[in-house]
């Protein structure tokens, strides 16, 4: 208003003018200001350590970057009994390599007697597991499970073919890192 009309007095403190229009739109402005300054830190990469997951996933979802996605190890693992049983498989049954890597059932499953499969003076069952979680680490080798729990009876379990699919979700720093190097390219 003072560009525009210099002979009002709108910059003294108890003008009209100014009670009456400036000192209100700032109180009004104000809030907007706020917002403005959070999008403006929200929206730069300069503190991409101090953005959350979605956040930056966000972001960068505006130079068109997806993050990685982790995925599950996935495989068959044979549980033995020495005889003949029920077998009920849920969340709370899982299977274990000796360096503590988890696989729980793909599907709650429920199995009688007659649908153990016999293997010399054994029986037994094959479970289509996934890992606990999505990790490539949990890619592991055939014959690496070795523990149960969650099963009564079982006296050995085992996977004769690796766990394979494990993939590690990308680290916001990775993420970043990878987002900078694409636009670049």
């Amino acid at each position: 208003l003072s560009d525009e009309f210099p002979q009002l007095d709108v910059n003294s403190p108890g003008s009209v003018l100014r009670d009456v229009l400036v000192s209100p739109l700032i109180m009004l402005l104000e809030p907007l200001k706020r917002e403005v300054e959070y999008l403006r830190t929200q929206q730069s990469l300069a503190n991409g350590d101090a953005l959350a997951e979605e956040e930056l996933d966000a972001l960068l979802s505006n130079i068109f970057s997806e993050r990685t996605e982790g995925a599950f190890a996935r495989g068959s693992v044979r549980v033995f009994f020495n005889s003949p049983v029920s077998v009920g498989l849920d969340p709370a049954v899982s299977f274990l390599t000796a360096e503590g890597t988890a696989f729980i059932p793909e599907e709650i499953a429920a199995y009688t007697p007659q649908d153990l499969k016999r293997s010399g003076s054994q029986y037994y069952i094959d479970v289509a597991v996934r890992s606990q979680e999505a990790n490539v680490l949990a890619n592991v080798p055939a014959n690496s499970i070795r523990y149960v729990n969650g099963i009564d009876g079982a006296v050995r379990v085992t996977n004769y073919s690796a766990m394979s699919g494990g993939v590690t979700t990308e680290t916001n720093e990775d993420f970043l890192v990878r987002a900078e190097r694409s636009l670049s390219e």
